[in-house]
């Protein structure tokens, strides 16, 4: 077992079925873009979703696809969701115990969705393997962190034990290169505000004020360095 498989089956066993709360308030215009991104996941014929870990998505989105295969590294995981998908009514969903690598040649999917999972991977080896199982024409949506302000470096410099080995945010050198491999998609951002929203947990602040204040913060070149997440859709 791989010691990437192990990290997570390790947190499955732990916090089973829970979605367990990692991050505090300062992050909830986080949760907002990222909620407006699953939502925006229309129309995705035959999907893909690589790190389907406990359903996140998976159950948000699924009456959008032809049909739905969900990969995990960890066995753990994918047991879990077999007993939740265990019923007529979710039979186009399909879960298997596969490294995103290991998808057969010939595989094609209109659809790839990744959230939190290719800043682990290789990304030379993602975007060929991508290129190679994206049909024509199809969707590749991403969700994942960016390096982010010098603070937030260095907490993950002081906290590795809070994530596995392999991990590096996506570079903006690598960003780049994913709007040049497919022009069709938008690249977006947020997470601008955290320096402001950490404080604002100390007094009463509409959740919602805070998302769009990140909103209108993320759009200023000069806040850019700020910025803590990245997502890709099209």
């Amino acid at each position: 077992m791989s010691n990437e498989e192990n990290f997570h089956n390790e947190r499955i066993l732990t916090e089973g079925d829970k979605n367990t709360e990692r991050v505090g308030f300062a992050y909830k215009p986080i949760e907002y873009a990222r909620n407006e991104w699953i939502n925006s996941l229309k129309d995705l014929g035959k999907t893909l979703e690589v790190g389907v870990w406990k359903g996140d998505i998976l159950f948000r989105v699924y009456e959008e696809s032809e049909s739905y295969t969900g990969i995990d590294l960890s066995s753990e995981a994918i047991k879990l969701l077999q007993k939740k998908t265990d019923s007529p009514n979710l039979s186009k969903i399909k879960l298997e115990h596969l490294d995103f690598f290991d998808i057969p040649e010939g595989s094609k999917f209109d659809s790839v969705i990744m959230s939190g999972v290719l800043h682990h991977l290789d990304l030379d080896r993602v975007i060929k393997k991508i290129e190679s199982i994206l049909a024509k024409d199809g969707k590749f949506y991403i969700w994942e962190p960016l390096p982010g302000p010098i603070l937030l470096r260095l907490f993950r410099f002081l906290t590795p034990n809070l994530r596995t080995d392999d991990e590096a945010p996506l570079s903006k050198l690598f960003l780049d290169r994913l709007k040049r491999e497919f022009p069709s998609h938008k690249l977006s951002y947020c997470g601008s505000s955290i320096a402001l929203t950490a404080p604002m947990a100390l007094i009463k602040v509409s959740e919602n004020f805070l998302y769009k204040l990140d909103k209108y913060l993320t759009r200023r070149n000069f806040i850019k360095p700020w910025v803590i997440y990245g997502y890709f859709s099209k």
